[in-house]
């Protein structure tokens, strides 16, 4: 409460006294939650200024950031650029929570086979938003996994702010049948494998 609604408040409560409305006592209690008051929104107005110092210093942080950021980014070519980006884009290929073998084979004892493709970006990046796109694997991850045989049981995906993933479930595996997939040239670049063609076999 500024000054001016306090010394209205003053008057008014002098006017209700000279007609009795109110007693000495009430207007003392009543003087001293207006003292409180007036307290609580001295501190308020203190912490809004502080908070707006605050403010001003991380907009000018963030503008020097930039103004450094640009001039790093200036001593690059957009294709290097892109190629920085490319390893902020992180992706797997699980079986069984297991990851895949560089070679695309893997052996596995159980009769449900499960298959995971992940694909997780970072929280936070330095980059250009256009040249961290461009870092993404091309088109949907997932087209870049296909099914040879058979058919999976079971397809899901979850999708997170940084994390995202793809899952086939198959089940009824026979002891020395296979499951096969293909990827794209793209992904397998992305995955670090040395094959197009994954084979998951179970044991005899």
């Amino acid at each position: 409460m500024g000054k001016p609604i306090a010394i209205l408040f003053s008057h008014l409560v002098i006017a209700l006294i000279s007609m009795g409305c109110v007693k000495k006592e009430e207007v003392e209690s009543l003087e001293a939650k207006l003292g409180e008051y007036e307290e609580k929104v001295h501190r308020l107005t203190e912490q809004v200024d502080i908070l707006e110092a605050e403010l001003q210093m991380k907009e000018e942080e963030e503008n020097n950031y930039k103004k450094i950021m640009q001039g790093f980014f200036e001593q690059f070519s957009e294709g290097e650029l892109i190629a920085i980006a490319e390893n902020l884009w992180f992706y797997q290929l699980r079986v069984n929570d297991e990851p895949i073998n560089e070679d695309g084979r893997m052996m596995i004892a159980t009769s449900r086979v499960e298959i995971v493709l992940v694909e997780q970006q970072l929280p936070y990046h330095f980059l250009p938003e256009y040249i961290y796109a461009k870092g993404q694997i091309s088109g949907y991850y997932v087209d870049h996994l296909t099914v040879v045989d058979p058919e999976p049981k079971e397809t899901s995906g979850r999708d997170g702010t940084v994390v995202t993933s793809y899952e086939l479930s198959f089940e009824d595996i026979k002891q020395g049948e296979k499951v096969t997939l293909t990827i794209s040239d793209e992904l397998r670049s992305r995955l670090g494998l040395s094959t197009k063609e994954i084979i998951i076999e179970r044991k005899n």
